[in-house]
Formats: structure tokens, sequence, C-alpha cells
């Protein structure tokens, strides 16, 4: 299972996936873009206390919004931000843009 690395602990990770043609546009988000949809979630994760959900599409990380896979994802963040890092997460959550703020564990 591919993860994106919001934490550390690869067992906390939430799992994501790309979207599909048909998902983006219905999600408003355009071809090129990151948009990975957060399939799961677990209860004590550090995504999950910082307010993100199932269903919620990541589409941009620290301002970046260029595609990225979800290794490239892990990656950009490993080589940038150190544990306790604090980053900002722009998400689509049904008709809504949403803000978090993610701690990395």
């Amino acid at each position: 299972m591919l993860s994106a690395a919001f934490d550390r602990d690869a067992a906390a990770r939430p799992e994501l996936a790309e979207l599909g043609d048909a998902e983006r546009r219905a999600a408003g988000t355009p071809e090129g873009s990151l948009a990975r949809r957060i399939e799961r979630l677990l209860r004590w994760s550090p995504s999950r206390q910082s307010g993100f959900k199932r269903d919620d599409i990541i589409v941009e990380v620290d301002g970046k919004r260029d595609a990225m896979s979800e290794s490239q994802l892990v990656a950009y963040l490993r080589q940038n931000y150190k544990k306790g890092a604090r980053v900002r997460v722009v998400l689509r959550r049904g008709a809504q843009w949403v803000r978090r703020v993610l701690k990395l564990d």
C-alpha cells in the first residue's frame, strides 16, 4: 500500500487515491494539478486529529499544487520538513475549500 507520509509511522498514514478525469471535473480540480482523495484514516492518526476526513481531496500542500504521485508527495514532505513541522494543506470537501494545518509526526 502506498501512502502519503503525513506521519512518519507507516501504519498511521492515510491511504490516498488519484482522482479520475470525471472526479476531477466534479471536484473542480484542473488536469495536471494535485488531487488525491483520502480513502482511509485511522482514528488516532495525526491526519485525523488535524481535521482531515475520509473522501477529502488534497489539492494543495504548502502552496504546491502540481500533480504528484503518492511517492513524490512522500519524498517532498520527507526532504523538506522535519518531525514536528507544521504544513499547510488545502482540501476540497464536497463543494467547500477547507484549510488545515498538519503537524508531521
